[in-house]
Order: C-alpha cells, then sequence, then structure tokens
C-alpha cells in the first residue's frame, strides 16, 4: 500500500523552536505551499491587522487543497486545528 503524503499540515511552537524553518523545508520536501502566520498578521509598518481581516486571510489559506501553516498565534489555533491533517509541535532544547 502506497503512503499518501498529508496536505494539510500546521505547525506550531513557542517562538524560536524553528517552526519557520521546519516549515519551509517540510514546503519543499511535499512540494506543498507553506504560509507563515506572522507575515499575515502585522501591516508594512509593523501595526498588528484588524482581526477580522487576520481571521479571513487564514480562512482563505484553510481552504486551499494543500498547505503547511506555521505560526504561534493563539487567538486562531482552533481554526487551524480542525482543518489540519497533522499537528506538530516545535520546542526548544
Amino acid at each position: 500500500m502506497k503512503k499518501i503524503p498529508p496536505k494539510k499540515i500546521a505547525v506550531i511552537g513557542l517562538p524560536g523552536s524553528g517552526k519557520s524553518t521546519f516549515a519551509s523545508n517540510l514546503g519543499r520536501i511535499l512540494e506543498i505551499p507553506v504560509h507563515h502566520l506572522d507575515r499575515h498578521m502585522f501591516e508594512p509598518d509593523g501595526k498588528k491587522k484588524d482581526k477580522r481581516e487576520f481571521i479571513e486571510i487564514q480562512q482563505a489559506i484553510l481552504s486551499e487543497e494543500a498547505w503547511i501553516v506555521e505560526g504561534c498565534s493563539f487567538s486562531t489555533f482552533e481554526m487551524r486545528f480542525a482543518k489540519a491533517e497533522v499537528l506538530i509541535y516545535t520546542e526548544t532544547t
């Protein structure tokens, strides 16, 4: 039986635990788009986006056929967990 890799993966962990690097490498290996939530959370001037806008961005990402989403946005964990096939937690040593 051929194993089919997951297409919807959420990577979580504390800041500095390697989420971004891990997600980027995994995305290259699996050929799945990677979305770094920190890049969607803030405006170009560094201010936090409106929560509603941030949620809409995530909903659009999560409706895609395949994705890897990484970030530690606690306020939207449930949304990602409900759609992910696999959850990966990174931690510092």
